[in-house]
């Protein structure tokens, strides 16, 4: 990826570097014009008058010609220039008559060749690529090969207009585009809000790109880019970070802020292949990646990101169906009161058993759940179940139980996040307060800012907030103070080195009188010995959880747990 002075070098700054070179040989041939031949002993006003006021308009029109991108038709203007320069100087001199009938009136002929030549070669291009005045406000004016919400070509005009520029031109570039959040947008704010930002994308891009470049949509939140002439991967790069900081900027819908994202993939014709296939399997290839690499990037085809991706698409797609199929569950791993010795909470784990790799590490599959988005509607299904549990279970033995939850990144930037627990809580006719929900510090330290207002409405709401992992990041311990927690949990790392290492058993002994010292209830997890439950208890931890207490349970395991072990109801 280009790095950020690179990226700072933005395409006008190119071009007036190109364009700075010609003038300063048009200086040169200037200055040497003079010392070369006499001055005349009188000139004619009117005609430096008219040959300056020639010079001056299509030296005005020379940027422009720039930023059409077409080196014939950039050369033929640079000849038309000289020309004229040339017939400027000679108002001023005098010089033999070959340089003023030969010189400048052939540099004068061959620049308008080349200029009708350019002109009728940028025509032609134009007439493969998809007509960029089709409006986004009638797309009834459209065919069918055409959205009828963006007004941009669709998929079934993807492969055609590729074939057509891949035949008018040396070298292209096909940027996959996919929207991380719309499927949030959608869910937090309703359609009419996505279909808005749909547009807003889609008006953006025709804004970004060149009239020869062509933008499509190809699928629900996904477009595609063909930029025609790739001239090297610096500018193909500079136009990915244009789109990614345009879509990224923060604007209003429908009275809300909308954050949204985009991951983009990037492909080059020829040196990535030769064929409209071969190059939308790249450009998808690539785009994946980039949603793997967390998403607001782009990344370039290469061959070692071909072999990597192979295996991770084909797991995203049998988790994708094990979730509509419903082959995904919950397990739940009790805590651990340990002024009472019964159990007053569960902590709900997601598992997946994958036919042919059995289970699969959590880590593994919430990670590419993330990226796909897919971990949206699994979390919310994951928050609904283990509430359920929860009503389910206290119904059988009344008592104080509160099911943990964990948010992921991509959960916990929701918009709307209470609002959405809300509505599960409501359906589930649980308590906000029996509901806890984990997040990482890792979290606090993206955006300080939204992070205080999601912890603030979950607050509101009443439910409770627990800092999972605390110790292993890096964010202050101001934010113990300044935001609504209710607990934090030992990260497992410090738990196993008790009681051997003097630093981990000097670490837990302040974390739990910090925790203590602000008033937050303080969980151990991966208790595993004996010597640690003990060491925790000594020092007043107020829960633990882990193998020695007892392992994840299934959800018929984890009733009959709570029956027997759990927390008496006060009387």
């Amino acid at each position: 990826m280009p790095n950020k002075l690179q990226y700072a070098c933005s395409r006008p700054s190119s071009l007036w570097y190109r364009g700075g070179g010609f003038m300063l040989l048009a200086l040169g041939i200037a200055l040497g014009w003079f010392f070369a031949f006499p001055l005349k002993a009188s000139f004619d006003i009117n005609k430096i008058m008219l040959e300056a006021v020639i010079l001056a308009a299509a030296s005005i029109t020379y940027p422009f010609i720039l930023r059409l991108e077409r080196n014939i038709l950039i050369r033929g203007w640079e000849l038309l220039l000289c020309s004229l320069l040339l017939g400027l100087l000679e108002e001023f001199t005098q010089e033999p008559w070959f340089w003023d009938t030969f010189v400048e009136g052939a540099l004068r002929i061959l620049g308008l060749i080349l200029i009708a030549f350019g002109f009728y070669r940028s025509q032609r291009l134009s007439r493969a690529q998809p007509q960029k005045n089709q409006t986004v406000d009638n797309p009834d004016h459209h065919p069918t090969p055409y959205d009828t919400l963006t007004g941009l070509p669709n998929h079934t005009l993807l492969r055609n207009r590729l074939e057509q520029a891949m035949g008018a031109t040396r070298q292209l570039a096909l940027l996959f585009l996919d929207l991380d959040r719309l499927k949030e947008i959608n869910d937090s704010f309703g359609h009419e809000a996505g279909d808005r930002e749909l547009t807003r994308v889609a008006k953006l891009l025709q804004d970004c790109l060149e009239p020869t470049d062509t933008a499509l949509r190809i699928g629900g939140d996904e477009f595609a880019i063909i930029q025609t002439p790739a001239l090297g991967v610096d500018k193909v790069t500079l136009l990915a970070q244009r789109l990614l900081d345009a879509i990224a900027r923060p604007h209003q819908i429908l009275g809300h802020e909308i954050h949204n994202s985009a991951s983009i993939g990037i492909t080059l014709f020829p040196s990535d292949g030769n064929k409209a296939e071969q190059l939308l399997k790249n450009a998808d290839i690539a785009m994946y990646h980039a949603k793997h690499e967390g998403q607001n990037n782009y990344q370039l085809y290469t061959p070692a990101i071909n072999a990597r991706a192979h295996p991770r698409m084909a797991l995203a797609k049998d988790l994708q169906s094990a979730f509509e199929s419903g082959n995904l569950y919950l397990q739940f791993q009790p805590q651990l009161n340990l002024a009472t010795g019964r159990t007053s909470s569960f902590e709900a784990l997601l598992r997946w058993r994958h036919p042919q790799h059995g289970m699969l590490a959590r880590q593994t599959f919430i990670r590419l759940a993330e990226e796909t988005g897919l971990i949206i509607p699994i979390g919310a299904w994951a928050i609904e179940t283990a509430c359920q549990s929860c009503v389910s279970w206290r119904q059988l033995r009344p008592g104080p139980l509160r099911i943990a939850v964990n948010l992921s990144p991509r959960q916990f930037r929701q918009p709307d996040l209470a609002g959405s627990i809300a509505t599960l809580l409501e359906k589930t006719k649980l308590a906000p307060s029996a509901l806890e929900v984990e997040i990482t510090e890792g979290l606090l330290l993206e955006d300080m800012d939204s992070a205080f207002n999601t912890l603030q409405s979950l607050s509101a709401l009443g439910v409770h907030i627990s800092v999972d992992d605390f110790g292993t990041g890096h964010a202050s311990l101001s934010y113990l103070k300044n935001l609504p927690f209710d607990s934090i949990k030992i990260d497992r790392s410090f738990i196993q080195g008790i009681p051997t290492d003097p630093e981990s058993r000097t670490i837990t002994k302040a974390v739990i009188a910090l925790g203590h010292s602000l008033n937050l209830k303080v969980v151990a997890e991966g208790v595993e010995t004996p010597e640690q439950l003990l060491y925790l208890q000594k020092h007043h931890c107020d829960l633990i959880q882990g193998y020695f207490i007892s392992k994840p349970l299934d959800m018929p395991e984890a009733q009959q747990w709570w029956e027997e072990k759990g927390e008496k109801a006060s009387s």
